[in-house]
């Protein structure tokens, strides 16, 4: 055996990158099979190469990277060339026992059942990687250096694929800027949803609409209402910028789907008494799906009605922010394909460098949020903990497999389940910090002493270190100074090592 592979534990770019090409040349020796394997090939082929221009970028700034940073980098590279190893081990298998067999096209023909399966489980390894990549790759895109610039530049210009990826992060880092090149409106006219049929999305925001002979006939829209004290301009520009990023959105890579444009949406109330329109009531962001896509439904209306059948993998893919805001769709072959974040409704608006400290009473929602973020009248300013405290409500309903948020017979009022402690839950009132408190200290001891049995002891310390990522005693999130810096990267990578890894690294 190589020595290579007996120090698999030192992985670099260049050897990952070798067995990858060694990978791909296993398999073109399979290109005269039938057109089922012809086409499984090709998609090995694509996802390898954006594999490798991801991978060729990072060597190119791992050197700006701080060390904890560059760490995960190398674990999950490590992880990388752990799946290689094995996929060519397969391929190669696959390859001497077809050459043990005589020439000829019946010996073609025997092994290609065993190449169909070696192919589709490389693609789905490789694909399973770079979802978990997704999120470190988010961070390199968000990172104020130029050598990223530089990087994309040089890679962008060494290849002519109209598909490139690495086009597409240089298009999602220039929606990010500060300053963005393209200055095209993002705004629709009211017109061009008026003749569109919408249909509600069951316990979500979120509708789902259809134009028919458009281009664009099946999309999303998801509204968000324009805020009383908030200066009608302000919050035009900070939908105008979040629209702006979000048409960059790779929906395979950020679980978000593109932008397609805002629509201003008034109403009466929204006009002086000469007719003419003042601010806008609220705005339809218009979101596009990709095609093979169908069927969308929301986590807390897969929740409410769970598929005892679903597997864990497929479980520990869907985790979220809140089930509301989550909406999963299915293709021709799998009923939870692609899942995507939506909801946002109470995105957060910087107003002098810091968020908007206003909420609201609904119970419902203020489950998913930390006791900091409360109420009508948060006592604290958003910061990405919040959204890990808010997972890890997540991760014990889906570990559970059952919504913490019923209905009534009319869908109308929204009730505690019985997993929750009923008299923490403050229905419609503002509710004071210490019962927020006590109810958090509830979802902690529900998650140690039950979640062990379903999921097992790593699931549950993921969920436990989520829900109590705020608390001055947690060790990983709990100094709040380790992520003060401007870009939100240490904050980030802490989240892909501590919580994103530990995930991945659960056998089912």
């Amino acid at each position: 055996m190589p020595a290579e592979l007996v120090l698999a534990g030192l992985a670099t770019a260049d050897l990952v990158i070798k067995y990858g090409k060694i990978l791909i040349e296993l398999y073109s020796s399979f290109k005269g099979a039938n057109a089922e394997i012809r086409e499984r090939i090709i998609a090995v082929e694509a996802s390898w190469n954006r594999t490798r221009l991801r991978i060729n970028i990072i060597e190119r700034i791992r050197d700006t990277l701080d060390e904890r940073h560059r760490r995960v980098q190398d674990d999950i590279l490590q992880i990388l060339f752990t799946k290689l190893l094995a996929a060519n081990q397969q391929a190669s298998r696959v390859v001497r026992e077809g050459s043990a067999k005589k020439d000829g096209k019946e010996a073609r023909k025997w092994k290609y059942p065993l190449v169909k399966e070696s192919i589709d489980k490389a693609i789905k390894e490789l694909d399973n990687w770079q979802k978990m990549y997704d999120p470190s790759w988010f961070l390199i895109l968000r990172m104020a250096t130029p050598v990223i610039d530089e990087a994309l530049d040089n890679d962008l210009d060494s290849t002519t694929e109209r598909s490139n990826p690495i086009a597409t992060a240089r298009n999602m880092r220039e929606a990010m800027l500060a300053f963005p090149q393209s200055v095209s409106s993002i705004f629709l006219d009211q017109a061009s949803l008026d003749r569109a049929h919408r249909k509600n999305i069951p316990y979500s925001s979120a509708e789902l609409a259809f134009r028919p002979l458009t281009h664009h006939s099946y999309f999303i829209i998801d509204s968000i209402p324009s805020r009383q004290g908030i200066l009608p301009e302000l919050l035009t520009r900070d939908v105008r910028e979040l629209a702006r990023r979000l048409s960059a959105a790779d929906p395979w890579t950020f679980g978000l789907l593109p932008c397609y444009g805002v629509v201003k949406v008034y109403d009466q109330d929204t006009e002086n008494c000469h007719g003419v329109r003042l601010s806008p009531a609220s705005f339809d962001f218009v979101f596009s799906v990709p095609p093979e896509l169908k069927s969308p439904r929301s986590l807390r209306d897969i929740l409410l009605r769970p598929d005892q059948t679903i597997s864990l993998s497929v479980r520990f893919r869907i985790a979220c922010l809140r089930p509301e805001a989550i909406l999963v769709f299915g293709d021709k072959e799998r009923a939870f394909a692609a899942t995507f974040l939506l909801g946002f409704e109470k995105f957060q608006l910087a107003f002098g460098g810091h968020s908007l400290q206003a909420g609201d009473c609904a119970w419902e929602r203020n489950l998913y949020r930390h006791p900091q973020r409360q109420g009508l009248h948060p006592e604290d300013y958003y910061s990405m903990q919040h959204d890990i405290y808010a997972l890890g409500v997540c991760l014990l309903e889906i570990g559970f497999w059952k919504s913490f948020v019923v209905y009534d017979e009319e869908r109308a009022r929204p009730l505690p389940s019985d997993l929750l402690p009923t008299g923490l839950i403050i229905k419609d009132s503002d509710d004071d910090n210490g019962n927020a408190t006590l109810l958090k200290g509830a979802l902690v001891d529900l998650a140690t002493a039950k979640l062990p049995s379903r999921m097992g002891d790593k699931y549950t310390a993921v969920a436990v270190n989520c829900l109590t990522c705020l608390d001055a005693d947690n060790p990983d999130f709990g100094d709040k100074s380790e992520f003060e810096d401007e870009d939100g990267i240490a904050i980030g990578v802490r989240y892909i090592e501590k919580v994103l890894l530990q995930l991945n690294n659960i056998s089912i």
